[in-house]
């Protein structure tokens, strides 16, 4: 895949990211994909991604990523983030990164990187575990 067609796959799988829908990001990813989150886990399938996205969607629904830059390299693309959304009615940010593994024009590998402090004080002021 030419750097472009890269970038593009990265666009797309953020957009579904940021769709309302648990199957949102899944046109985007291999059957086999590996998802790592720092504050959820790890995720392998389309099931268990889908299950990840439907969880976050149940704390807040209008969750949105707008990817900003982008790195290509031959494996893939990194890219910088910020998440927005209104938990419990208050918004919400976070910045972050991502790199996207990509083989046959899909995600086989997106690890994510970003402060997990932010999740744990909103979890905490809304008397979460």
């Amino acid at each position: 895949m030419d750097e472009q067609t890269k970038i593009d796959l990265a666009r797309n799988l953020f957009a579904g990211w940021s769709s309302g829908r648990p199957d949102g990001p899944l046109p985007y990813f291999s059957s086999d994909a590996v998802l790592e989150d720092p504050a959820g886990g790890t995720f392998t399938g389309h099931e268990a991604i889908r299950g990840f996205v439907a969880t976050g969607l149940a704390i807040a629904a209008d969750m949105r990523f707008e990817p900003e830059e982008f790195w290509v390299n031959a494996d893939g693309v990194a890219l910088t983030w910020t998440l927005t959304a209104t938990p419990g009615g208050k918004p919400f940010a976070v910045d972050g990164m991502s790199f996207l593994t990509m083989r046959d024009g899909l995600v086989t590998h997106e690890k994510d990187f970003y402060d997990t402090r932010p999740f744990a004080a909103h979890q905490a002021s809304e008397g979460g575990p």
